[in-house]
């Protein structure tokens, strides 16, 4: 019995980790070209037949994420399709660096979707010197005309 419930608790922890990194890497940052909504935000869902411990388990790991996404290095605001090039589209925003470092350069980068969902391409936009608690207004480009695109999603803001 006690070999079930080690097995048991394995796959818990595992389903946990793996619906933690969809939401990091993944979830909610996909975003309609026409459209400004904010993103969705994942929730982790405890199950019925989870034991005690598995649910304490649960609740530190999402006081965990809590309190990670409190401290982000940056947030992303503003965040707007440009269409008034009709042969080049670009993703406009403000991202301000959280940390207590400068930022000798700083990437932003979005990936481009289809209508029917499939990617083309990626729209990109760098900074150099970003300052510690400084904004940078970015226009992230792309040489895809704005009528190409059906949707885009953050991939990923790089920097050192």
């Amino acid at each position: 019995m006690k070999v079930i419930g080690k097995i048991l608790k394995g796959i818990g922890i595992a389903v946990v980790v793996l619906v933690l990194l969809g939401i990091v890497f993944g979830g909610g940052n996909s975003k309609k070209a026409s459209s400004d909504s904010g993103s969705d935000k994942g929730q982790v869902a405890v199950s019925e037949n989870s034991t005690e411990d598995e649910k304490q388990q649960e609740t530190a790991k999402e006081e965990a994420s809590a309190t990670e996404t409190s401290k982000e290095k940056y947030t992303i605001t503003d965040e707007a399709f440009d269409t008034s090039n009709p042969y080049m589209a670009s993703i406009t925003g403000k991202l301000t660096n959280n940390t207590d470092h400068d930022y000798g350069y700083l990437q932003i980068e979005y990936t481009l979707y289809d209508n029917e969902g499939n990617q083309i391409g990626t729209a990109l936009a760098n900074v150099n010197n970003l300052k510690a608690g400084a904004t940078w207004k970015f226009e992230a480009a792309t040489f895809k005309a704005p009528d190409e695109i059906g949707s885009y999603e953050l991939a990923d803001v790089t920097g050192f």
